[in-house]
């Protein structure tokens, strides 16, 4: 929840944001996401997002149809082949369930969603729909400021470096784990994409550690052995609590 003791961010007009606790992340009041947006609005909330990278709307309260509007509002709206469609609305939103008898869940691992595409997506927005009482918190991490922790030498190692990412991990988990059969389409085959292990947004001229755990294989011309003890080192230094947030 929310601080009242927490200072809004004044550099904004037409909507109220509020710094949230650790290392990313914002709150934003004063818009009905319900609703078609303000061209200011909209400005504003980019502006937002590029500032603090993750964004939360509380308190809102928006059919399948009017979040998917929502989302439209930022950019296209990708299909998702990996996961059975919300009746109506054809594979535009994944609903992502826990069940009680499940012993594990999707999106259990640090992970950033679509790093195997060849042109991995900017932007994921989640909607949440029945909380539990306790825990089931969505953890998130800023790979820039993961970045700018390393020592200089490292991150000149890491800019000539390119990284093998897959779907492999979702592909197996649909044919192979009992949570996720029947939710998981058996039928995808597995994709492989290259891409930097460091990005640069312009947006906001920062640097930015392109990984996932659940994605990312091995660097590029270096064996997956090879790789290994790099990888893992950065895996868990991403999830430090200093560059993390709820």
């Amino acid at each position: 929840m929310m601080s009242d003791m927490r200072l809004c961010d004044s550099d904004f007009k037409t909507v109220k944001i509020t710094p949230n606790s650790g290392a990313l992340g914002a709150w934003v009041e004063g818009v009905d996401v319900s609703n078609p947006l303000s061209p200011e609005i909209l400005e504003e909330l980019r502006s937002a997002f590029i500032r603090y990278k993750v964004l939360f709307f509380p308190h809102q309260n928006v059919s399948s149809q009017e979040f998917l509007e929502f989302a439209r509002q930022w950019g296209t709206v990708l299909q998702n082949p990996y996961f059975q469609p919300l009746e109506g609305l054809s594979s535009e939103i994944t609903e992502i369930i826990k069940r009680p008898e499940d012993s594990r869940n999707i999106g259990r691992s640090w992970h950033m969603d679509f790093a195997f595409d060849a042109e991995p997506t900017n932007i994921n927005l989640l909607m949440a729909k029945k909380l539990p009482s306790r825990g089931g918190d969505t953890l998130f991490c800023d790979l820039c400021k993961a970045y700018k922790a390393l020592s200089p030498g490292l991150q000149q190692t890491l800019k000539r470096l390119k990284v093998v990412n897959s779907n492999r991990d979702i592909v197996h988990a649909a044919r192979y784990e009992k949570e996720f059969k029947g939710r998981l389409p058996q039928n995808n085959a597995e994709v492989r994409n290259t891409h930097p292990v460091v990005i640069h947004n312009p947006d906001n001229g920062e640097d930015s550690l392109f990984i996932s755990a659940t994605a990312t294989e091995r660097f590029d011309q270096w064996t997956e052995e090879e790789s290994k003890p790099l990888l893992n080192y950065l895996f868990a230094h991403v999830g430090r609590p200093d560059g993390c947030s709820l």
